[in-house]
């Protein structure tokens, strides 16, 4: 900002507030003039765009921000063809795994398909004298849902993905009553019930409670701390497959400037000068603000920061995952939808109660919330 009013004397920059929390987003929404540029969770914008509230960029802004921000970043800002806001992070999760277990129990393969996933954890888990999990063979979400919603229905939905099934289709429906859906759940619940896996997301995976665990990219500063020397040990890879394609959901944060901004002109001058002007250093001013902990949105910083990624094995599985990562489908409501596949399928990976009845029950709830989020009687 400093920089940005050296440069133009007759701006004036101020900051009202920490990232919003959906909640003072929504209060925000309510006010008669919002602030002049807005970052916000990427997976808000289908309830933002429903209200009304960010303006889409100008025509020669809109398009300068495609040729320059990689695709995969710009899917969930774009609505009935027009751009409506910037990208600043880029997130999606990947396998995660410790290549100093993986040697010390002679495992030469990462896993690719469900098969050998179960496999690796089955002969990577060790057991107390009491026969408790000293360390598993893999953390997978499930415990806490309801506490960890986002995170853990974003795993389930990448699995779900690369077992063929699907979330939500184009027109809103769910099909978590389909087979493929059924079989994803089985496949993580069966992996907790053998004891070959913990159903606590990736809490202490840094610890090596795990030798696996599908982790997101914002993690890395964490694991770092964490795991201090043998951090260049933790590798990560594609999430491995059921029996559909590779898969994995993405997300992320972006800018926008609401359609009651009172200096939308410098505010989208702003915007680009930090998102999209290349400094001395050869990346953007956001890009150099978010390295290495993010996956770049554009390729001039993904050029300078990859020559580093390229030397830590943690990035491979999240650069590769760039090809078949998709963001969650955009449609309203998403909080309300992650609280009710939670309240259905906690239980299920608690393993207090079958996975059909779980499925049926979040299928019901979300086929009843799309049709009031989409007018259907």
């Amino acid at each position: 900002m400093a920089e940005y009013e050296a440069l133009n004397p007759d701006v004036e920059i101020e900051i009202i507030g920490r990232i919003p929390t959906y909640e003072f987003l929504m209060k925000l929404m309510l006010m008669p003039q919002m602030p002049d540029i807005v970052e916000c969770h990427l997976d808000w914008f289908p309830e933002l765009m429903a209200a009304g509230i960010p303006a889409p960029l100008p025509d020669d802004l809109d398009a300068e921000a495609r040729r320059f921000f990689l695709a995969p970043t710009l899917q969930s800002l774009i609505y009935d063809g027009r751009l409506y806001g910037i990208p600043t992070t880029y997130v999606l999760y990947s396998l995660g795994y410790h290549q100093d277990l993986f040697d010390d129990i002679g495992l030469n393969q990462v896993p690719q398909t469900w098969q050998e996933l179960e496999q690796a954890a089955r002969k990577a888990t060790r057991f107390n004298p009491d026969g408790s999990i000293a360390r598993a063979g893999l953390l997978i979400p499930g415990a806490r849902w309801t506490s960890a919603g986002e995170s853990h229905t974003k795993i389930f939905i990448g699995l779900l993905r690369s077992n063929g099934g699907y979330y939500l289709d184009d027109q809103g429906r769910p099909g978590l009553d389909r087979p493929e859906a059924v079989e994803t759940l089985d496949f993580m619940v069966n992996l907790v019930r053998q004891n070959m896996a913990i159903a606590d997301g990736w809490r202490d995976f840094g610890k090596q409670r795990s030798a696996m665990a599908i982790i997101p990219n914002y993690e890395r500063p964490g694991l770092v701390t964490t795991l201090g020397e043998s951090f260049p040990s933790l590798k990560t890879a594609l999430i491995p497959r059921g029996k559909g394609d590779f898969a994995t959901t993405q997300f992320g944060w972006g800018y926008f400037v609401p359609s009651t901004a009172q200096h939308p002109e410098e505010a989208w001058k702003f915007l680009e000068w930090y998102t999209m002007k290349q400094t001395s250093e050869g990346m953007t001013r956001l890009g150099k603000a978010l390295a290495l902990r993010y996956v770049p949105t554009n390729p001039i910083d993904m050029r300078v920061v990859r020559q580093q990624m390229v030397s830590e094995p943690f990035w491979e599985g999240f650069i590769s995952g760039m090809e078949v990562a998709r963001p969650e489908p955009a449609f309203p409501q998403i909080f309300k939808r992650w609280e009710l596949m939670g309240a259905a399928l906690q239980p299920v990976m608690r393993l207090e109660r079958p996975p059909l009845e779980g499925l049926r029950e979040a299928q019901d709830r979300i086929s009843a919330l799309m049709k009031e989020v989409l007018g259907e009687s």
